[in-house]
């Protein structure tokens, strides 16, 4: 009822267990990495476990989307059956003719499907999901199945997916043999506090925001506290603390809605700052079973497509221009050294972070998702592979954060996403889809010296082999030895000077608020408060020395000059939209207020 409020296309946090919306973070990036290699290795059993509400369900729909044509699936949901109605289920899902409903002869003809389809070179792979809830009796029997190997692999790849109770589960005395025979074990964790505001906002970009709901750093904080980085959390929280800012009619959602929001799901009045996730134990046993049981009902009914932006990785960048520099560092009397190394993981609820004061460091994914890697070929795996420590991290350089970092991403997103739909006839452009903002672009070439003296967020664009399509990312902290990049799915990398200018093609792109105030070009004889206002900024940056008047004259319009010079802008003495998008930068004024003298 309140997406359309907020300029929704649609709700941004429903509990059922759409693909669209999945999120990739480490951990399920790392897990999605052990289920592909389990299956092209042909391991057997590959066991993953996690948390109620940690998205297990919807990972299994993301591997599904990953896996070719040359992979048969079999997939169980409804884990409360007995052994033989197991067996049943998996040669329906398979296709398999049903003729007799005997325990022998459901394996004998699940057997024949096997060695048909390892003989013309496919796999097959059975997922259980829920398995905590199977019974031993059902579980050996899903060990026997195993047994239907050749001597060059397992004929079918078995994965367990359940709640931390599997584990469990699997030490019983009884079950030994399968447990000795899972081959990958990997346990999903919950989100971090950056990957909590990471997942937040990948949740609205896909549900059509344009910027114009936000969640303060203050709300951000306290989401991830009350909810304890779990998904299915974030999402009920989310969601009761917009529908409380819709009733307030707020565009912007602080702590206090979310603190209530948290009371509310408790099913409290009194009180504050206590977790509804963080209660009685019989209180959370209750909200997670209920969560469970309509989990359960809804997941049958969500089986949409995920789509995702298929982009050059910033690893594969990374990887060119360390080769670009040399695998010791160095280029042209510069010494530097490989990409930071993994920083420590953020504290659990770190303090509120005042506007341009420095980044702490964070943790960096360890890696891009696998399709990244697999775009990018074999240099992206190299680049991923620990490095030794850059100078920039040993240093603990100073990065200052960028403003209009959010709205970029959007635009970024969409822009990708476009790109991936379009035909060669009505291919996207990034001026359109700025356009679709509400923002204009301008094009310039500074050098890196400059660039890094712009205090709103830009993009820059990389090309970092002969060739290689360009690739635009957001250019979001600034430090006096090194850069901080991100991309539209928010994975980010610290790069040194040398690093980042072995990649970047030399082109930024600046972006500004469309309005009447941005198109009107200021030269010779204008007066009023739009000169007036040029006139101080200019004088902020030290380009204009004398008292702003509000009236454009000889002394203005060489300070325009001087400044174009210096920027490698037109150089006629007339500030229009190029020239004022840059200086915007400069100065710091973002992108919501750019357009206002």
């Amino acid at each position: 009822m309140y997406y359309a409020f907020f300029g929704l296309q649609e709700k941004p946090f429903s509990v059922t267990p759409d693909p669209r919306f999945l999120f990739l973070s480490q951990s399920h990036q790392e897990a999605l990495g052990h289920l592909l290699y389990g299956i092209d290795e042909r391991k057997g059993f590959i066991a993953i476990t996690g948390e109620v509400g940690t998205g297990k369900t919807l990972l299994c729909r993301a591997l599904l989307e990953r896996l070719g044509h040359h992979v048969r699936t079999a997939l169980v949901f409804n884990s409360f059956m007995s052994d033989l109605e197991l067996l049943c289920s998996i040669t329906e899902d398979f296709g398999i003719p049903a003729v007799e409903s005997t325990r022998k002869a459901l394996i004998d003809r699940l057997n024949a499907f096997l060695i048909q389809e390892f003989r013309e070179g496919r796999n097959a792979v059975l997922i259980v999901d829920e398995a905590q809830n199977l019974a031993p009796e059902v579980l050996e029997q899903i060990r026997m199945l195993s047994n239907l190997e050749t001597e060059r692999g397992k004929l079918l790849q078995i994965i367990l997916v359940g709640q931390p109770e599997l584990r469990q589960q699997l030490a019983r005395a009884d079950l030994r043999q399968l447990n000795q025979r899972i081959a990958i074990r990997y346990h999903l964790r919950p989100f971090n506090h950056r990957e909590t505001t990471d997942y937040i906002n990948h949740r609205l970009l896909v549900a059509g925001s344009h910027g114009g709901v936000k969640f303060s750093p203050r709300a951000l904080a306290c989401i991830y506290r009350h909810s304890q980085g779990i998904p299915r959390n974030i999402n009920l929280l989310c969601d009761r603390a917009l529908l409380s800012a819709y009733v307030q009619g707020s565009l912007v959602v602080d702590r206090k809605l979310v603190r209530h929001a948290s009371l509310e799901l408790a099913g409290e009045d009194r009180g504050a700052g206590r977790s509804w996730v963080g209660g009685s134990r019989r209180g959370r046993l209750m909200t997670q079973g209920m969560i469970a049981g309509l989990a359960l009902t809804l997941a049958a009914g969500a089986w949409l497509s995920y789509q995702r932006q298929p982009h050059v990785g910033l690893v594969a960048l990374i990887a060119d221009a360390r080769r670009a520099i040399g695998h010791d560092g160095s280029t042209a009397g510069t010494s530097e050294a490989s990409i930071m190394a993994k920083a420590p993981a953020a504290p659990s609820d770190p303090p509120e972070r005042p506007e341009g004061a420095q980044l702490d460091r964070q943790e960096i994914p360890a890696a891009l998702p696998a399709e990244h890697l697999a775009d990018a070929g074999p240099a992206a795996v190299v680049a991923a592979e620990p490095t030794e420590q850059s100078p920039v991290a040993a240093a603990e350089p100073a990065f200052l954060a960028l403003e209009g970092e959010v709205l970029l991403r959007a635009m970024l997103w969409e822009y990708r996403r476009d790109l991936q739909r379009s035909s060669e006839g009505g291919r996207a452009t990034l001026p359109g889809i700025a356009a679709s903002f509400g923002l204009q672009m301008v094009s310039i070439r500074p050098d890196l010296q400059r660039l890094k003296q712009f205090r709103v967020a830009s993009l820059v664009e990389t090309s970092a082999a002969t060739g290689t399509e360009p690739t635009q990312f957001i250019l979001r902290a600034a430090a006096p030895d090194g850069v901080e990049l991100m991309d539209a799915l928010g994975a980010f990398r610290r790069l040194t000077n040398a690093e980042f200018a072995a990649m970047w093609s030399g082109r930024a792109y600046l972006f500004y608020r469309t309005r009447a105030t941005t198109q009107r070009i200021l030269s010779l004889g204008k007066q009023g408060v739009e000169v007036r206002s040029l006139q101080l900024r200019l004088g902020e940056l030290g380009y204009f020395g004398a008292e702003p008047s509000g009236v454009f004259d000889e002394a203005t319009a060489e300070a325009v000059r001087r400044f174009q010079r210096d920027h490698d802008l037109q150089i006629d003495g007339a500030a229009g939209t190029a020239t004022k998008a840059v200086l915007y930068h400069l100065v710091g004024q973002s992108l919501l207020e750019a357009g206002h003298p």
